[in-house]
Parts: C-alpha cells; structure tokens; sequence
C-alpha cells in the first residue's frame, strides 16, 4: 500500500526493519510511513521528527527533530517543506510528497534569485519544498486552501485573469524594472508539466547561477521553428487542418513576432516549452521598459493567444540573446509541421547532472527529455505530471471507481467546490460536468447538443455560456462493470438545456450510429484511459467524433465506432476530457 499507519504508546522504541536499514525512534505517537521509489518516509504527526530512509543506498538523508518548543531543526524544516501534492501520471491520482533529493541543506540563501509564479487554479503547494529561495506568485484565482504557506520571503499577489503568463511575466518586469533581482526565474502554476524535476533544479539554482550562465530554461522540451519550412507550433499547425491556412498558420506567426520586435523575425528559433526562463536583470533590461510597455499593449491575436505563442519562442530574442539554442544541440530529421526537435548534452542541463534523451515521434514532432532534474518525474516515471486541480472529473470517477479507496487527500479537500454529488436517500452518485476533445487541445471543442437533440463537438468560441454545455454523470443503480475492466464504471449521462426541464438521456440511435438525447438512454461502459481522460461504450459501440477538414467551423457529429464514418472525415476522436464544474458555476 501507499499509506500505512502504526501507532505505539509513549514511550516506546520502535524498529523499522525488513528491507529497510535499522533505526530506533523513541518517543513516536502515530508514525506515518509513506512508501514510493525514491525511499520510505517516517514522520511523526505532531512534527517531533523525520526520517526519510533510502531504499537503494540505505543512507539517512535529512533527520529533523524538536524535542520541545523552540528547539532548532535542520535548515529544511522537514515536515513542514515536504508538502503533499496531488498527481495525475499514467491515468492514476495519487498524493505525493515532494523532498529535496539533496544530502544536505543549501549552505546559504538565495538572495539576488526571485522566483516569479503565475497561478490560475493550480495547486502551488509545491513552493513550500524551496522555502529559501524569495518568489512573488501572481494570483489569479483559485481555492486559497491550495496556497503555499506563509513565510517572509513570499509575496502574494492578487491579480485579475487578464491574458496569458507572457502577459503576468510582462507585467512583473514592467513593475519592477528598477528593482529586479539579479536572477529572475519564471514558472507556471505547476511548472512539473514541462519541467519534473523543477523542485530538485531550483535546490540546486545557485549552483547553476555561480557557473556564470544568465540565462537557461526550465523546460524539458525544445523544437526549432523554421519559417522557411512553416514549423510555427503545434496550435498553429491545426489553422491549416481547420482553417484552411495553406501556411501553418506561418504569416500569422511572422505577422506578430515582426510587431513584437519592432525588426523582421528571425527565420530560425529555438524554442523551449512552457515559457519557463531563468534571466539575468542585465539581459532583461537589455531592453527599455518603454518597448515592454509597447509590447504588453498589444492584442493577444488569433484565438486571444497568437502573443503568448509568439513569446514563448522569442524570448531569449527579445533578451538579447537569439542566437540561443540547446548547446551542443545536434539537429534531427523531421517531418513534423510544429518544430524540427534536436538532441542536447546541454550544459545547463549536464551541470545539473541530466542525461538527455530523444523520445518517440508524434504529430508535433519528437520529445526530447532528460532522465534527471527537468525531465525526471518526482515519481521517478517519465510520464507528464498534471495536477489534481486540473483534472477533478478524472480523478473522482477512478475514487468511484474504487469506492472511495483511491481518493487523494487533495481530492477530498477541493470536492466540496465542485457540483458532486454522493448517494444519499436512494439517490445515487452524480456530478457535473463539461466534456471535452482529449487529444486535440488545440480544437477547443466542447460536447452540445442542437435544436433537434443531436450530440455533437461545437467549437468553443461558439458557445456563448462561459461554462459550456453541462452533463450530468449518474452513477447506474444497478448495472455494475465486468471484473476485468480495471477502474470502469457504468453511467449514465444525461443533458438539458434549461433547468425547468427533464433530464434526457445519452443514447446511439440504433439506425445511423448517431448520438442524441432519448427518453430512456444507453447504460454507458465509461474506461479510463492512461492520459487522464475516459472512453465511453454502449452496446453500439465506442462513442467517437471525425472532424471534416472542409467544414472546420461547423459543429462534428458524435457517432458510435460500429457505423462506419464518412471516409473524408478526419482527424478522429474516442477519447474525452471530464471537467468537473464549479458550485459557483449557475
């Protein structure tokens, strides 16, 4: 198990043996210990002591211990900075607590290094692990109970959700450009998505910055753009496909960096994921506030994020700096409309002992990660990390699932801000929610239903209520799912449109294979799939959506995979996002 409890009266020695290296604790009121790959931890509730023991090497990492009030603990503070986050990795959520893996405390602090965060939503909890290092974290709305704690060397900021993080990173510089830190770090909320490894890279951030580097991403993924080959970025790529954009989408990206930079764009950028940059002030103020000003004054653009793409690859430019580039990058061969991707012994990387790999192809090209700091999950797995936060709906169908056994604590502490309903009266489990298209983010389609009750994708730019067409899930009274069908559940799923009205049913007309609203309704087989979204089935078959590419801008009907599509239809869809919504939501 992933959790289990002992409890020992006062006071008596306690030995942990086994495949664990030997230790006696004394004085213990109900030891925690929590198993994962790196090693076990022990914790005292009440914070009296730590231990984290290493499997591998059986060596005792960080010990804590305050044998009365006021006593003085090791410089982490152990219990306190190793918060508990929630993670969605390999179609699991789990809670994970994040320790530092160095063998000891930073010698000194990080004065003259800020990190600057941008929150909408997220758990950053996280900041807590790196309590020595100064960070101003932007927030733009979401549950307090998922702040960091309170400490003197953290600014807290209450901003309203306008634009994207290039806009709040602008925003920073704009306010503090007499006053920057030497070194200032730029995150997202939860900066694990494109950088793992963040904690363990930013315990180690003074080290980077005394090697003399002024500049290097967080990131563990880099693409080269090329106007000449009209690789701009995934997103854009999809203006093609559903735009009829012969380009990619390349003279839209052309047309903002030139207006940006006040110059022609450059023909060739590389370009690291997530926006996330460690920057000198000296190559920030490279720049006159008088053109970041310009800069945040102009419009957001295409599908009010052209800037924000635009930004994300022409950063180190705009720094002074466009001949950067991975070191030591080695170009590869690729076919893939976003980027050519390239292999990097990276000196950054290197420096923090990274082992840089190519990973596999898909359709925005190849993946390259690192096996340690920025590509190396806190879970040791090289799958993405999203947070729990993110992907409520997902999470509550897999602690359905199990009854309740598999619910992370995190879940349990932001389910009562969310339209969830448990069994009561006879009354079964329900919840709310908006179903997306889970492998074309950058389709921004939304499931709906027309005047004449068929089920279809509408483009979310259509959809005039902010939260979208909203679906309720019912847990079936009956119908339980095959034993061999892992974490499946039968649902089922229903739609109105006004709340006057009767609930109508998710159903395949048996005819055409077509998804509509019925009287009665299809018990729906509803699987979890490996990257956080779900598959639904009825007797008819898998529900699934194929996009025209010569109608991009009408809504795409759902059908079930036993009928067969229109040949011309593509790109196709079974999989789908569930976004729990919000009690605030009307």
């Amino acid at each position: 198990p992933d959790v289990s409890i002992f409890t020992f009266p006062i006071p008596v020695p306690m030995a942990i043996f086994a495949t664990l290296k030997l230790y006696f604790v004394t004085s213990c009121l109900a030891i925690l210990v929590r198993s994962d790959d790196d090693g076990h931890i022990c914790a005292d509730t009440r914070g009296s002591a730590l231990l984290q023991l290493d499997q591998g090497s059986m060596q005792r990492r960080h010990v804590a211990v305050s044998e009365s009030e006021g006593s003085t603990v090791d410089a982490f503070e152990a219990v306190r900075h190793a918060p508990e986050v929630c993670l969605v990795q390999g179609g699991r959520c789990f809670d994970f607590t994040i320790m530092n893996s160095r063998e000891e405390a930073p010698t000194r602090t990080s004065s003259g290094v800020r990190l600057v965060v941008t929150r909408f939503g997220e758990d950053v909890r996280w900041l807590d692990a790196i309590p020595h290092i100064d960070a101003t974290l932007y927030d733009k709305g979401g549950l307090p109970e998922l702040l960091p704690a309170r400490r003197p060397n953290l600014q807290i900021l209450k901003v309203d959700n306008d634009g994207r993080e290039d806009q709040t990173m602008l925003k920073h510089i704009i306010d503090n450009y007499d006053d920057l830190a030497d070194m200032t770090i730029f995150l997202q909320g939860w900066p694990f998505l494109h950088c793992p490894g963040v904690v363990n890279l930013m315990s180690n951030v003074l080290e980077l910055i005394d090697e003399g580097m002024d500049m290097f991403p967080i990131s563990r993924s880099f693409y080269k753009y090329s106007l000449s080959e009209n690789k701009v970025g995934y997103e854009l790529q999809l203006s093609r496909l559903f735009e009829g954009r012969e380009d990619n989408g390349t003279s839209l990206f052309s047309e903002m960096c030139t207006e940006i930079l006040g110059n022609s764009c450059p023909e060739v950028m590389w370009v690291a994921e997530g926006a996330q940059w460690a920057v000198s002030r000296g190559l920030i103020q490279s720049r006159t506030k008088a053109d970041y000003q310009r800069i945040s004054g102009l419009e957001e653009g295409w599908h009010e994020k052209l800037r924000g793409l635009v930004l994300e690859a022409i950063w180190p430019v705009i720094w002074g700096n466009g001949d950067w580039r991975p070191p030591s990058s080695r170009p590869e061969t690729s076919t893939s409309s976003r980027s050519n991707i390239v292999s990097s012994s990276s000196s950054w990387m290197s420096s923090a002992h990274a082992d840089l790999k190519l990973g596999s192809s898909s359709s925005s090209g190849q993946l390259l990660t690192s096996s340690q700091r920025c590509a190396s999950s806190p879970t040791s797995s090289y799958a993405l990390a999203f947070s729990c936060q993110a992907e409520v709906g997902f999470c509550e169908l897999q602690s359905l699932a199990s009854r309740g056994l598999a619910r992370p604590s995190t879940l349990s502490l932001v389910r009562p801000f969310y339209q969830i309903q448990d069994p009561v009266d006879g009354r079964p489990w329900e919840m709310l929610a908006n179903m997306h298209m889970a492998s074309l983010p950058g389709l921004q389609r939304i499931m709906g239903v027309d005047a004449e009750g068929w089920v279809s994708m509408v483009p979310k730019s259509e959809v005039s209520d902010h939260s979208g067409p909203v679906w309720l899930l019912r847990q079936h009274p009956h119908a339980t799912p095959s034993p061999s069908c892992h974490g499946c559940l039968v649902l089922q799923v229903c739609h109105r449109k006004h709340k006057d009205e009767a609930w109508k049913f998710l159903e395949c007309d048996p005819r055409t294979g077509l998804a509509r609203l019925g009287e009665h309704g299809d018990d729906w087989l509803v699987a979890p799939s490996l990257d956080s979204s779900v598959i639904f089935e009825t007797s008819l078959g898998r529900l699934q959506v194929e996009i025209a590419a010569s109608e991009p801008h009408l809504p795409a009907m759902l059908y079930c995979s036993s009928k067969k599509p229109r040949p011309e239809r593509s790109p196709k869809e079974q999989r789908f996002a569930v976004q729990a919504v919000e009690r605030t939501t009307s």
